[in-house]
């Protein structure tokens, strides 16, 4: 090692230990968002940053922008993947991670993440959350938000017991669930 590096594996500082720290995936509307929504998913990402979560994004604007503010205001960490021709576009992130593909971003979000909170959503939501929720991640959609959240919120993707999307009524309910499970 350079006289400059250091080897943080030897390192008895917890703030190093990425290990221990969990990844919360943002999934929802990156557009047509109320300012409802957007009020929810800045809540989201308040409270992953207050738990010491890792907040992952894989969008831009609507719900993962808020998310992002929040999350970092709190001084929270957050990782956005993006296409590599999008990246000019995000703002907000402490660490960005550029990929080749739609595809990929959507399988690295789904492997990166411990566990995910749905906020409405379409067809990219609903894929990454299926994979999520098929490696045995919890992942909770919120009710009344439309697209995903509210079409497969309380169900199994895949009947009798493939693949189960929780809901709650609230981010607050949500976070509640998620945190025994991510100790």
């Amino acid at each position: 090692m350079g006289a400059n590096s250091h080897d943080f594996r030897n390192d008895n500082n917890q703030d190093h230990d990425m290990s221990k720290k969990k990844n919360i995936a943002i999934l929802g509307f990156g557009s047509h968002c109320t300012d409802a929504l957007v009020s929810l998913a800045g809540l989201a990402g308040r409270l992953i940053a207050q738990n010491g979560w890792t907040l992952i994004t894989c969008g831009i604007g609507g719900v993962f922008e808020a998310a992002w503010k929040e999350a970092l205001e709190h001084q929270g960490m957050v990782v956005s993947l993006i296409e590599q021709d999008k990246t000019d576009q995000v703002r907000h992130y402490s660490a960005l991670l550029p990929v080749s593909s739609t595809s990929l971003k959507r399988m690295l979000a789904a492997d990166i993440s411990d566990a995910g909170i749905i906020l409405g959503g379409w067809t990219g939501t609903l894929d990454i959350a299926a994979q999520m929720a098929a490696r045995g991640k919890p992942v909770i959609a919120l009710k009344d938000t439309g697209g995903a959240a509210g079409a497969h919120g309380g169900r199994y993707l895949i009947p009798p017991d493939g693949g189960y999307i929780d809901s709650a009524p609230t981010i607050e309910a949500a976070i509640a669930r998620m945190a025994p499970l991510m100790e």
